[in-house]
């Protein structure tokens, strides 16, 4: 299923709440363009960096307002392959398949996934 953001379409999945949030809040996921577009002003060298990229809305949100280069961190292998999708549509967008934590060191966890998150 796809899903408009600015001039962008991305693909989500169906249990996925940004319908739901860009419908009801429409000004919920404004802020961020908003500043990295005023960051830009003053630092013409902006990289932005999204840690639990998710399927790339946050990309499509920025890349509205600002061509910055974006890089994108996530692990969960779901929603890795529709950020991969999505973001072939974008100019300087980099995927990264890792997790982040506090230290590194390998640990045992499982993931939990609820809304599209």
């Amino acid at each position: 299923m796809s899903h408009s953001i600015g001039d962008y379409e991305i693909q989500i999945n169906r249990s996925h709440i940004l319908p739901f949030i860009t419908k009801y809040y429409p000004e919920c996921n404004k802020n961020l363009p908003r500043l990295v577009a005023f960051l830009q002003t003053y630092f013409t060298d902006l990289i932005v960096m999204d840690i639990g990229a998710n399927i790339g809305d946050t990309v499509a949100f920025i890349k509205s307002e600002s061509d910055v280069p974006i890089i994108c961190i996530e692990g969960n292998d779901k929603y890795f392959s529709l950020l991969k999708k999505n973001i072939k549509q974008f100019n300087n967008v980099f995927a990264f398949k890792k997790y982040f934590g506090e230290k590194k060191e390998i640990i045992d966890f499982q993931v939990n996934t609820s809304g599209g998150t």
